[in-house]
């Protein structure tokens, strides 16, 4: 992996400070939405590494695409921000394991 130079982890920097924290609250059953879950879910379970109980990962990968949809409407540059730290996806983390999100799922 190469290092950045100066000049672009400033851009980098300021292309992050666009972000917002991952909105693990966003939701909808409106059947578009459902739809395109559905056929995002059938691709991504194709994956060898993507496993698990077929009802949570659904409602992840609902999770995720509404986040980045609302993010979009927002700015269609903005990021969605999360932990990468493996700690944070604890029992006793209050924010993703209340959705049983896992550091795997991140």
């Amino acid at each position: 992996m190469t290092e950045l130079s100066d000049e672009e982890k400033e851009e980098k920097a300021k292309e992050l400070d666009k972000s917002a924290l991952f909105d693990v609250h966003v939701w909808s059953e409106h059947p578009e939405v459902n739809k395109a879950v559905d056929e995002l879910y059938s691709m991504l379970k194709e994956l060898p590494d993507f496993k698990g109980d077929e009802k949570l990962r659904k409602k992840h990968v609902k999770v995720v695409i509404l986040d980045l949809y609302v993010k979009w409407l927002t700015d269609p540059k903005m990021y969605s921000s999360y932990h990468r730290k493996r700690n944070r996806y604890t029992e006793l983390d209050e924010r993703y394991n209340k959705l049983c999100i896992s550091y795997t799922f991140a």
